[in-house]
């Protein structure tokens, strides 16, 4: 008897039936947003290593993540703070908007022809001239 009081039923999930088309569109959603994202990055990075120089290209791949913590720590502290005055579909809505002007942006961005490799090297050269005629004279004593 004190066997059968003491047997637990272990649930792992229970869903309603209701909710099971949504979460799978959801799930849906979000594989495909994300294969989709990675394919973009791949084809951002392959279109970066054609175009920035061998000498700076580490510096612009640590300042990249610079950047996008910079601008996304305030956003998350806007939109939460927005979430809790407008709700969340209005927010959604708004933050969505800012990721489709984000993509638009980067199509702009693709639009402008690749240079090519001896434009580079001459753009370098002329830099580090100008930065060598900018050096001031030291004075003799």
């Amino acid at each position: 008897m004190l066997t059968t009081h003491l047997m637990m039923e272990f649930v792992l999930l229970e869903i309603p039936f209701e909710s099971v088309p949504p979460l799978i569109i959801i799930a849906v959603l979000f594989i495909f947003g994300f294969l989709m994202g990675t394919l973009a990055q791949i084809l951002t990075q392959r279109v970066m290593i054609d175009v920035i120089p061998n000498k700076i290209r580490n510096s612009v791949y640590s300042l990249q993540p610079t950047l996008v913590m910079i601008v996304a720590i305030p956003l998350m502290l806007i939109s939460g703070d927005m979430i809790s005055r407008l709700g969340f579909p209005p927010v959604f809505v708004i933050l969505a908007g800012l990721a489709v002007i984000g993509v638009l942006l980067i199509r702009e961005a693709f639009k402008h022809p690749i240079p090519s490799a001896s434009d580079i090297k001459d753009s370098v050269q002329d830099e580090e001239e100008i930065q060598l005629i900018g050096e001031p004279l030291q004075e003799e004593s």
